[in-house]
């Protein structure tokens, strides 16, 4: 076999290792979007959860986030969302976990446990994950939050800054 031809064949072997790299990427990028994206996850937005209604004045609205406690991005969204709690008037803070939790409530920000069955009722199976309703528990936003950065995104402006 002389070299050229052995170069041939280590481009040919090197070509099909990458092509296996990319396919095992591809599977994981399919994952991470079931995951993050799946628009079926959770409760739709404009639908009407009247169990989740307040009882506080018509303006208030709720931002309800669901954490489990060996999520690793919990770990850091829980505690920005409860700083942005203490920073905010015009909306109760909500933290609903399916286990044990992994921090205690804070002024403006209520933490609950073992909270499975809502979870599954709401077809909940991503944290952390954000419900934005308001009084009359109509569904304004229903989305993923796997960061500080995606989280002030869904609850907007004005909100508190968790720095």
């Amino acid at each position: 076999m002389n070299f050229e031809t052995a170069m041939v064949i280590a481009l040919w072997a090197a070509m099909f290792v990458l092509a296996l790299a990319l396919a095992g990427v591809l599977r994981q990028v399919r994952i991470l979007e079931d995951r993050l994206g799946n628009p079926t996850v959770g409760p739709t937005v404009g639908s009407r959860l009247p169990e989740l209604a307040t009882s506080l004045n018509e303006t208030d609205r709720q931002a309800i986030l669901f954490a489990s406690a060996d999520c690793g991005a919990c770990d850091v969204v829980v505690p920005a969302f409860l700083h942005m709690a203490t920073n905010s008037r015009d909306m109760v803070f909500r933290v609903m976990y399916d286990g044990v939790a992994s921090v205690e409530s804070q002024p403006g920000g209520l933490v609950a446990e073992n909270q499975r069955e809502v979870f599954s009722h709401l077809g909940v199976h991503v944290t952390p994950f954000l419900l934005l309703v308001d009084a009359s528990g109509l569904v304004e936003a229903s989305r993923a939050v796997g960061n500080v950065e995606m989280l002030r995104d869904a609850l907007g402006v004005g909100v508190g800054n968790p720095d």
